[in-house]
This record gives structure tokens, sequence and C-alpha cells, in this order.
């Protein structure tokens, strides 16, 4: 299985085209928009590639993981977004305010934010996605989640893993307990030489 990745948005994050059958895939935090001024980053490589989007997966809710729902949706409108049962309230402007985001100079794409579409799909601890085991890794947000695929050994950790570090714990409910819980329960159940997909 050959996964890609993109960076995108503001902040540059890995935005990852996931094979599911045939010329289908999901996408896992898309961040492509007008703002950053790659809005059709994400679906030109769709396209170019002939694959068709089922899905996009986000991996919990900062702004910097979302800001590219809208143009994916819009080319492929049957694209089901999923996210943590725990997150989800928090999608879009929900967990960062304006005065934030004018203090790091993003002010204008509060708008973006607000406008995102609602999840359809709320993931649970060990639900199946596509073949990929949800695992919720609380730390970095509340409803933080990683993708595990048995199989190919591979995991998609969003924020809560990076090579040589993790995410940041000080931002609305994220929290030091609960990474450091997370973290030990990927070193226990995830295999060292599994293929890391990380955030950042």
């Amino acid at each position: 299985m050959e996964i890609k990745c993109i960076q995108t948005g503001v902040f540059r994050v890995n935005t990852y085209i996931v094979p599911v059958e045939g010329n289908k895939v999901f996408v896992v935090d898309p961040a492509a928009c007008a703002f950053s001024g790659d809005e059709n980053k994400i679906t030109l490589y769709l396209e170019k590639n002939h694959l068709e989007c089922v899905a996009i997966l986000l991996t919990h809710c900062h702004f910097d993981h979302i800001s590219g729902i809208l143009p994916i949706k819009q080319k492929f409108p049957n694209a089901k977004i999923a996210v943590s049962a725990i997150d989800a309230p928090e999608i879009g402007y929900g967990m960062i305010n304006k005065s934030c985001l004018r203090g790091m100079g993003l002010e204008d794409l509060a708008e973006t934010l607000m406008n995102q579409p609602k999840p359809d799909t709320l993931l649970l601890e060990g639900d199946d996605f596509y073949g990929w085991k949800v695992m919720i890794t609380p730390g970095h947000t509340s409803g933080c989640l990683c993708l595990y695929n048995k199989t190919e050994k591979k995991l998609i950790s969003g924020d809560t893993l990076f090579f040589n570090g993790y995410g940041r714990t000080d931002l609305p409910t994220g929290s030091d307990k609960e990474m450091a819980e997370s973290l030990e329960r990927l070193r226990r159940e995830v295999p060292f030489d599994a293929d890391l997909y990380p955030g950042h």
C-alpha cells in the first residue's frame, strides 16, 4: 500500500492520500485552502491520478488540519467527513478563537473555519475505518485519534506522535497526563518497526 503525503495549509500539515480499493482513497487532515494559496493542491492531485475521494478523515479538529475540507467536498460531494465523536463538536472554529488567530497573523482564516461542513461519521475507539483500526489517543486534544493498519504495519498518528517527538499539550483540551498515557499505549500496541505517518 502506497500512501501519498502532500504538505498543505499555513503550517504545512502532512495530508495523506490513503488507498481504499481500486481508484478510491480517503484523505487525512486536508489543510489546503485559499488563505494558504494552495486551495486546489489536493483536488488537482486526485484528478491527475484519476482518484476518487470517498472520505475525509480528521485526526483532530485544530484549524491547521481541517481548513481544506471544503474544496474536497465541492469536488467530491459524497465524501464522508469522519472524526472522533469527542472532537466532533469542536470542528471548525470551536477550538480556537479569533484573538488567537490574530496573534498568529491568521485572522482572515476565521471565515474559512466557521464555514466548514459538519462531520458525517463519528468514530469511536476500536472502530474499523476502511481496514484501519481507530485508536483514540488523547493528549494533544481530548479526542485525537490514530489509525493503525495491522496488516500493513502502518500508523497514521496525527499530532499524537511525531518523529522523535509528540504534539503540544498546552492548547484547549490538551493534557500532559493523557499524552503520556497515549504514547505508552502506542509503545505497547504498535510494533517498533511500523511505518509512521505523523501530522507534521
